[in-house]
């Protein structure tokens, strides 16, 4: 309990949920993914040391790059997501709102105001969208980029070195992909870092959980059972303060006694220590100073499972199982009548309507953690004081709610009152009768007549939309759109390209002992660094275009619909 209240409302099923699945994101594939790449890495490297070292150290001026511009836009990619997938469902609570609250809308004419609230609020989410498809766009152009570059400046290399008789011209093609492949699966890869990182972090949290050990442990065989109890419970100047509010007293010196048998009640406004002391006998807490017996015995001596199935507790808010109140009580035990109101004669109420409590044996009056009157009915109302104070406040409120209630009898409020009870009524029934029609139609739409199934079929392709159908309801962004699509061409032959520059190069490569086509060899390496310039802006822009308009078309269907 203390560490229930020391820690936020949620905080236990928060890092039972999210912690542990994080624990699990972790442990799982990401170990094997990191010592993948880290192997492909290493190996990679190892192996174009081996061919070459001056070519590898050349490539590794680029490759470094390649792999940031992965690792970067990974976790990008990931917030920029997670931001506008919260601005949707935003928006989208908001929609849901209007909706499942129609009539009131209509009802007070607030359609154009919803209908503005919801634009603000959708053009806030289509900004971020916006925002995702730059940051897409952005990295997916620099890793071409970097690609290209990469070869670019390692064929370049690699071509001279032939050329000097530094290396064979096989070994270019090997430094390169050991190199390269390496980069590029620990870009892929690192982002799975995070994932440890979080995994190890929650790891701690829970196991600090686990590890606590609890001040009160109900599995423990410690402590006295009484065999026979007769129910006298002492309170003995009893001081408390809840661990999360240290520096306020709840109790101050509390003392009382409770005779078996007896009924005994607790009274006081709200934040006196009323219920503060009763978790303090089903020992939730422990008081800070002063003790507590039961029939002459501390509650820390008691063995605590044994206290807590000895007194039963009713909560302002009972869990009742749907059987009978003495089935209730009987719950888990096989007793008798006779027993069950033997056990129920020793009780402690806490009470907000005074009323209920007039036949009780002692009435405890608290008032700012201390006790101030104590006895039965009759005589704290004869004394005058804070009970007498309680007791007149609640006659008062009863009194002006009984005569507002006698006096709107036939007022037109209470018109009302049955008009709406009518129209839930109403809607209730049409309700189950929506729901009722809704079973017979799908049984019968199971039994269908195949000729009535095929004029089903012909009323569905009547209603099919085509692509065509979708790119004219984008009309205002059709310029984005052909731009895209046109740049997207561009992108794509890019790997055809790099085919026939590889051709060229190959058959370059095999002059180059001789003394011949050095040239040709730096002409080739310039045109994959032209590649890389004009594939990183056609990436770029064809990205950017497609995802802006993609954004705004989506955008603009949501404010169809809804309004």
């Amino acid at each position: 309990m203390e560490w229930l209240d020391v820690n936020q409302v949620g905080a236990l099923t928060q890092k039972m949920s999210s912690g542990i699945d994080r624990i699990k994101d972790g442990m799982s594939d990401k170990i094997g993914v990191l010592c993948h790449a880290a192997t492909s890495i290493i190996s990679g490297t190892a192996l174009a040391l081996y061919l070459n070292w001056k070519m590898t150290a050349v490539m590794w001026c680029v490759a470094p790059f390649l792999t940031l511009s992965l690792f970067y836009s990974a976790n990008a990619m990931k917030k920029a997501i997670k931001v506008e997938m919260e601005a949707y469902s935003f928006a989208g609570s908001i929609a849901t709102e209007v909706i499942s609250g129609i009539k009131t809308v209509m009802s007070f004419n607030a359609q154009n105001f919803e209908i503005d609230r919801y634009e603000s609020y959708l053009n806030k989410a289509k900004k971020l969208g916006i925002r995702k498809a730059k940051i897409t766009a952005t990295f997916s152009a620099l890793f071409s980029f970097f690609q290209n570059l990469a070869m670019a400046v390692g064929f370049c290399a690699g071509g001279i070195l032939v050329f000097h008789g530094q290396m064979i011209n096989g070994q270019v093609i090997g430094v390169y992909f050991a190199v390269i492949m390496g980069a590029t699966r620990l870009g892929q890869a690192a982002p799975n870092l995070n994932a440890i990182l979080s995994a190890k972090l929650a790891a701690g949290e829970i196991f600090a959980i686990i590890d606590k050990k609890p001040k009160f442990n109900c599995s423990t065989t410690e402590g006295f059972k009484l065999k026979n109890v007769k129910g006298d419970i002492t309170f003995d100047n009893i001081h408390f303060s809840y661990p999360s509010r240290p520096t306020i007293k709840i109790l101050n010196g509390v003392s009382f006694v409770v005779k078996s048998g007896q009924k005994i009640a607790l009274v006081g406004h709200s934040g006196c220590g009323k219920s503060t002391t009763i978790g303090l006998l089903m020992r939730f807490y422990e008081p800070s100073k002063g003790s507590i017996t039961l029939d002459g015995i501390h509650l820390e001596d008691l063995n605590l499972s044994w206290l807590r199935k000895t007194i039963g507790i009713v909560s302002q808010e009972p869990v009742l199982f749907a059987t009978t109140v003495e089935e209730n009580l009987k719950m888990g035990e096989n007793i008798s009548m006779k027993d069950l109101i033997e056990a129920c004669r020793t009780t402690i109420t806490i009470a907000h309507r005074l009323s209920t409590i007039k036949n009780a044996d002692s009435i405890i009056v608290f008032e700012k953690g201390k006790i101030v009157e104590e006895g039965n009915h009759e005589s704290l109302m004869e004394k005058a004081g804070a009970y007498a104070k309680l007791v007149s406040a609640q006659t008062i409120n009863k009194h002006n709610s009984d005569e507002n209630e006698s006096e709107e009898d036939y007022d037109s409020s209470d018109e009302f009152l049955r008009i709406r009870r009518k129209n839930a009524s109403e809607s209730a029934d049409d309700s189950e009768r929506l729901k009722r029609e809704s079973i017979r139609i799908s049984k019968s739409i199971a039994n269908v007549d195949p000729k009535i199934d095929e004029n089903l079929n012909i009323e569905k392709a009547k209603i099919s939309t085509t692509f065509f159908d979708i790119f004219k309801y984008a009309k205002p962004e059709q310029r984005q759109f052909i731009c895209g699509f046109l740049l997207s061409v561009l992108t794509g032959m890019r790997y055809t390209i790099i085919a026939a520059l590889l051709g060229k190069l190959f058959a370059v490569l095999a002059k180059l002992p001789e003394g011949e086509g050095l040239n040709e060899a730096i002409w080739i390496s310039a045109g994959f660094l032209l590649l890389a310039v004009v594939s990183c802006l056609t990436t770029y822009f064809s990205g950017f275009f497609l995802g802006s308009a993609g954004e705004k078309m989506a955008s603009r269907l949501r404010m169809a619909v809804f309004t």
